[in-house]
């Protein structure tokens, strides 16, 4: 009789911990799903924002234009994030689920169990377009498609996006293509060095070269199998030059040009856009570089395939989304005060 006993509790002992590691594989596979689904969707939408600025002719120096439309990408791309990996978590516990039911034997339709919970999730996010009023059949309003949406869990989601983006380093204006012309997407001013018009002697380039190989080509943004970098003027020097030798800049050089001979270098350089600096710069794009500015054209250089830290911020989403969900679920109900 004790034996059977123990072999009884033994076996409760085996199912409880077949069934908390059952759960707990489940979990991992769902939240693992979420992210990949989420990182995906984020990169694809920020892909197609900088395809639609480059067929706009739109480049990361155009003011107002680019951080405009990258605020806008990042927050269509944090909704993306939000509603495809909860559409991507639910499909993979339904599909646990269903594996448990049929003990593996059935047909899970992937199709329609996707369309269905990524129906779910754009009306738990509020961006579900679809939805009829109920008086009519008539389509939503768009102000009351914005009110709902703001209440929502949609909404901090994609504060929660944006804020990510800019810790992680983004800057809005970076999903725009470059302007050879002009400083690029990946530019950063702690990865340049001050320029006059006399090229990058021996130790800037060598210092240029560093930093290349650290933050990459600041117009493409390649990092790997670049060789060496070349130090950029920016903006180039026939355009800096040509900017120097117009009006302003010839009453710049006999005035303040009198009594400060590094005066294109410094605040009066700056406004009058004759201010230079060094970037580095792959031999591609400096090639290309050479041949826009000869010519006169205005040429864009797209970076799709050059990711960065900010890049990430869809693959954290998720976890932003399920630690929302853990403090709502905790949060005392209004109607009944806490224990």
């Amino acid at each position: 009789m004790k034996a059977d006993g123990v072999r009884e509790a033994v076996s409760k002992v085996r199912k409880g911990l077949s069934g908390k590691f059952q759960g707990s594989v489940e979990a991992a596979a769902c939240l693992c799903a979420e992210t990949v689904a989420g990182g995906l969707s984020f990169l694809c939408v920020t892909a197609a924002v900088q395809s639609v600025q480059y067929g706009l002719s739109i480049s990361s120096s155009t003011p107002l234009l680019a951080p405009s439309c990258g605020f806008l990408g990042i927050c269509a791309a944090s909704v993306a994030s939000c509603v495809m990996s909860r559409a991507t978590g639910a499909v993979v516990g339904d599909f646990v689920k269903h594996r448990q039911e049929t003990r593996g034997k059935g047909k899970f339709s992937w199709m329609a169990v996707y369309q269905r919970n990524c129906a779910e999730a754009c009306e738990h996010f509020g961006v579900g377009g679809m939805e009829r009023e109920k008086n009519g059949g008539q389509p939503r309003a768009t102000g009351g498609r914005l009110k709902k949406f703001v209440s929502s869990p949609g909404f901090p989601m994609v504060l929660g996006g944006l804020l990510t983006f800019c810790v992680l380093g983004g800057r809005f204006s970076s999903l725009a293509p470059s302007n050879l012309s002009m400083p690029g997407a990946h530019s950063r001013l702690e990865a340049s060095l001050p320029a006059t018009f006399e090229y990058a002697n021996d130790v800037e380039r060598g210092i240029l070269n560093h930093l290349g190989s650290i933050f990459g080509c600041h117009s493409c943004g390649a990092k790997k199998k670049v060789g060496q970098f070349i130090a950029d003027h920016q903006p180039p020097l026939k355009i800096a030059t040509g900017r120097a030798n117009g009006f302003f800049g010839k009453v710049a050089k006999y005035t303040v040009g009198l009594f400060d001979k590094q005066w294109e270098t410094g605040l009066v350089g700056g406004v009058l856009g004759v201010r230079q600096r060094f970037f580095p710069q792959c031999t591609s794009c400096s090639k290309l570089q050479s041949v826009a500015v000869r010519k006169g054209r205005r040429v864009l250089v797209t970076h799709l395939t050059s990711l960065r830290s900010f890049h990430g911020s869809g693959a954290l989403v998720p976890l932003l989304r399920r630690i929302d969900s853990a403090a709502t679920a905790a949060a005392p109900s209004p109607s009944r005060p806490p224990a």
